[in-house]
C-alpha cells in the first residue's frame, strides 16, 4: 500500500473518531441541560403527565416556583409569557408533546424584537392547568427567561 493511501486511511479514521467524540459530547451536554432544574420546571403546578402549567395571559411576568401569582414587570422576576399557541389536539396536552410540538421562535421575534438565536433569553412552554383546560383554555404558553438571572423590566420590544 502506498504512503498516500495510508495517509488517506489514517485521515478518514481520524475524522470518524472526531465525529464520534463530538456526538458523545453533544449527548452529554443535552442530558445535562435536560436534567437541570430550570429546564424541568417553571412554576408550581405539575400537570398530570409531568411538566408545568401556567394560565397567565401574554405580557404577564412572574417568578419561578412562586405561587403568589403575577408580579409587575418592573419588579425583579424570572419569567414572562410572550405568546399563546393554540393547542390543536382535542385531549389535554402532555408537557413533553407540547415542548416538541410548539415552536415559539417567530412569536419570540415579534414580541422581543430580536431573533431568538441572537437573544440572551431562553424559552420554554407551559400547558394550561386542568381547570383552565376544562374551562376552554387550550393555549400553550411561550415563556421567556434568562438562566440564572432575574429580569427587571418587560422583554416586550427590548431586543435583548
Amino acid at each position: 500500500m502506498s504512503t498516500g493511501a495510508k495517509i488517506a486511511i489514517g485521515v478518514g479514521i481520524g475524522f470518524i473518531v472526531l465525529i464520534g467524540v463530538a456526538f458523545v459530547a453533544g449527548v452529554a451536554f443535552f442530558r445535562s441541560v435536560a436534567g437541570s432544574e430550570e429546564f424541568q420546571t417553571i412554576i408550581d403546578e405539575a400537570t398530570p403527565g409531568g411538566g408545568v402549567t401556567v394560565d397567565y395571559p401574554v405580557g404577564t411576568c412572574f417568578n419561578h416556583g412562586d405561587s403568589a401569582g403575577p408580579v409587575s414587570c418592573a419588579e425583579p422576576h424570572s419569567h414572562e409569557v410572550f405568546a399563546l399557541a393554540p393547542w390543536s389536539g382535542d385531549t389535554y396536552p402532555d408537557y413533553e408533546e407540547a415542548w416538541i410540538t410548539v415552536f415559539c421562535d417567530e412569536p419570540f421575534r415579534d414580541y422581543v424584537g430580536i431573533e431568538y438565536f441572537d437573544s440572551k433569553l431562553f424559552y420554554d412552554v407551559a400547558v394550561p392547568s386542568v381547570a383552565a383546560w376544562d374551562s376552554g383554555d387550550h393555549d400553550i404558553r411561550c415563556i421567556a427567561y434568562e438562566p440564572g438571572k432575574d429580569l427587571t423590566e418587560s422583554i416586550r420590544d427590548a431586543a435583548y
